[in-house]
C-alpha cells in the first residue's frame, strides 16, 4: 500500500490535499455537511490506490518469440499476453515492451480496459539491424486507476533472447569446394587409413551381426571371420577470420569486418552442405566454432559467429598488434584440411606469414576485403598487392570490393553478394590465370 501511495499522481494528490483542507474548514466552521465533502475527497484517493494494487498481483504475463535466431534484414515477431486473474477489471494500462535499437523501437502500447478473466495478446515487430545476442524485455506495466489518481508501474521479469546472424549468401558449388569434398569418389573408407589396427578382415567378436560374416576368409583361417568395418571420410576446412581491429576500417555495423563475417558464414555454410567439417579459428588460434555436417551444425556455426567481435580495439589508436603473429598454435590449428583466409588490410609482412602457412594444409586460399572501400587511409596496402603476394606462395586469391557509394539500401546488399559470389568463383581460377578483383 506505501508504493501505491507513493504513486499518488499530481491530480490524487491535489484530490487529497483538498480534502485535508475542507475537513479543516469544516471543524473550524462546524458545518458537518462540509465534513461528508472532505472525507469523500480523502477516501477517494485511498480507494482509487487499493484497487490499483489488487490489480497489480493479479495480472499475469506470458511471452515469446517467433523466431529465435534470425538473419540481418529480416524480420520476427515478439510475443507478449497479459491476462487479468482478478475478480475486478482493470483501468488504464500503459504496456512497454522493452527492445534493443538493434532491433527496432520500444512497444508502447495502451490498454484501455482489461476485464476480470480477459486477456490481450500484444506483437512487436522486431528487424534484426545488426548481428548479435539481444534480450528482448522485459514488459513493464503502468497501471492508472479510472479517475487518474494513482499510478504504479510493475516490471515482469521474463525475456526472450534473440540472436541476429550474419547475411549469409547462396554460394554456388566451384572446382575449389569440389577439392574440398570430403567423401570423394567413395562414400566411405577403411579405418585403418586413419591409423586404426582393425585390420580386414578381422576375427568374430561377440555382438558383430552374422550378416557380416566373411566366409571366404573364415574357411581359409579355419576361425570365424567377419568382413572389414568402414566410416565415412571427411575433411576439415579452416576457416582463418582476421579479428583484428587493426586490419578492418569502418564503424559496425557497416565495416569491412562485418563483411568479413558476412563471407565466412556463406563459405562455411558452403561447406558444411558439402559434407566438410569446418572449423573458423581467428588469428589468435582461439576456435569461433567447430561444426560437424551432422545436426544442428549450421545452426551452431551462425550462432557463434553471430556474436564474434573485433579483437585488440585499442590497436587502432595505439599501432599496436598490427602483424600477424606466426605463432605454433595457429600452424597447429590449421595443420590438417584446406584453409580458407578471410582478411582485409593485409600488409606484405601479414602477407608473407600468411603465405608460409600453406605448407600446413593442403588447398590454401585468401579472401580479401578490400579496406579501401571504406577509408583512403594511405597506410593501407592495396588488396590486389597483398594478393599478388600471397599467389607467390601458392595461394589462390580473390579480392572483394563493395561499393559502399550506393545509397539505396536493397541495392547494395544485392551488389554486395553479387561480388562476393564473384570472389568465391574467383578462388577457382587457377594461379596461371592471376588474381581475381
Amino acid at each position: 500500500m506505501g508504493e501505491a501511495l507513493r504513486g499518488l499522481t499530481v491530480r490524487g494528490r491535489t484530490v487529497a490535499v483538498s480534502g485535508i483542507a475542507v475537513l479543516f474548514l469544516a471543524w473550524l466552521l462546524g458545518q458537518h455537511d462540509l465534513l461528508s465533502v472532505g472525507i469523500l475527497a480523502v477516501a477517494l484517493p485511498l480507494v482509487c490506490a487499493a484497487l490499483v494494487v489488487r490489480t497489480r498481483y493479479r495480472l499475469t504475463c506470458a511471452r515469446g518469440v517467433g523466431s529465435p535466431r534470425i538473419a540481418v534484414g529480416t524480420s520476427t515477431t515478439a510475443l507478449v499476453r497479459l491476462e487479468n486473474s482478478s475478480n475486478f477489471a482493470s483501468g488504464l494500462l500503459l504496456v512497454e515492451d522493452a527492445v534493443p535499437d538493434a532491433l527496432g523501437t520500444t512497444s508502447r502500447i495502451v490498454i484501455d480496459r482489461l476485464e476480470s478473466g480477459g486477456r490481450r495478446d500484444l506483437g512487436t515487430a522486431l528487424t534484426g539491424n545488426a548481428r548479435g545476442r539481444y534480450t528482448v524485455g522485459p514488459v513493464q506495466l503502468t497501471l492508472r486507476d479510472p479517475f487518474g489518481l494513482c499510478e504504479v508501474q510493475r516490471s515482469f521479469t521474463a525475456t526472450d533472447t534473440v540472436i541476429v546472424t550474419p547475411h549469409v549468401v547462396p554460394l554456388p558449388p566451384s572446382t575449389l569446394a569440389g577439392m574440398w569434398g570430403g567423401r570423394g569418389d567413395s562414400e566411405s573408407r577403411s579405418i585403418a587409413h586413419s591409423g586404426d589396427d582393425d585390420v580386414i578382415p578381422r576375427m568374430y567378436r561377440i555382438g558383430d551381426e552374422l550378416r557380416r560374416v566373411h566366409w571366404r576368409a573364415t574357411a581359409r583361417a579355419g576361425e570365424l571371420m567377419v568382413r572389414r568395418e568402414e566410416q565415412p571420410w571427411r575433411t576439415t576446412a579452416t576457416i582463418l577470420l582476421d579479428r583484428r581491429a587493426s586490419s578492418h576500417r569502418g564503424s559496425f555495423p557497416d565495416s569491412s569486418f562485418e563483411t568479413a563475417v558476412s563471407a565466412a558464414a556463406s563459405a562455411a555454410l558452403n561447406l558444411i552442405r558439402h559434407g566438410l567439417q569446418v572449423r573458423v579459428v581467428d588469428t589468435d588460434a582461439l576456435t569461433i566454432a567447430h561444426c560437424e555436417p551432422d545436426g544442428d551444425a549450421e545452426g551452431v556455426l551462425l550462432d557463434s559467429l553471430a556474436i564474434v567481435e573485433l579483437s585488440d580495439v585499442s590497436s587502432h589508436l595505439s599501432g599496436s598488434n598490427r602483424t600477424l603473429s606466426d605463432s605454433a598454435a595457429l600452424r597447429r590449428a590449421i595443420s590438417d584440411g584446406t584453409l580458407l583466409a578471410i582478411v582485409s588490410d593485409l600488409s606484405p609482412a601479414d602477407a608473407q606469414i600468411l603465405g608460409s602457412l600453406r605448407g600446413a594444409g593442403g588447398v590454401a586460399a585468401c579472401l580479401i576485403v578490400d579496406p579501401l572501400s571504406w577509408s583512403t587511409d594511405s597506410l593501407i596496402t592495396p588488396a590486389p598487392t597483398s594478393a599478388a603476394l600471397l599467389s607467390s606462395h601458392g595461394w589462390r586469391s580473390a579480392v572483394l570490393s563493395p561499393d559502399r557509394l550506393l545509397s539505396d539500401s536493397v541495392l547494395r546488399r544485392a551488389d554486395d553478394d553479387a561480388r562476393l559470389v564473384a570472389a568465391w568463383e574467383g578462388l577457382s581460377i587457377p594461379l596461371a590465370s592471376g588474381v581475381l578483383r
